[in-house]
């Protein structure tokens, strides 16, 4: 299942099983069902965009490795590492 956020919309084209949170309109408001469903989506994104603002910020995925390629996946390994203890042991994140 691939669960993303309102923009991409065409997701579900490509990938039947996407999640997509569903939009309200004026003519439309959404019942407690949609809301549920966008909170259930929601909640799942967050914890995807936190890892993604953590990477971010160490630098791991904001710019283009520039190390031997061999290197490459013990670099990421390092980073992985970094954020699993730092999250774990001092509650940065509670996800």
């Amino acid at each position: 299942v691939i669960i993303a956020d309102k923009g991409y919309q065409g997701l579900t084209k490509l990938f039947p099983n996407g999640e997509l949170p569903i939009k309200k309109s004026k003519k439309h408001p959404l019942d407690a069902d949609d809301i549920e469903h966008n909170k259930t989506v929601g909640a799942v994104r967050i914890v995807i965009e936190h890892v993604n603002g953590w990477l971010k910020r160490f630098k791991a995925v904001h710019d283009r490795y520039m190390g031997r390629a061999k290197n490459f996946w013990k670099a990421m390994l390092f980073v992985i590492g970094h954020y699993n203890y730092e999250t774990r042991n001092f509650g940065v994140f509670r996800g």
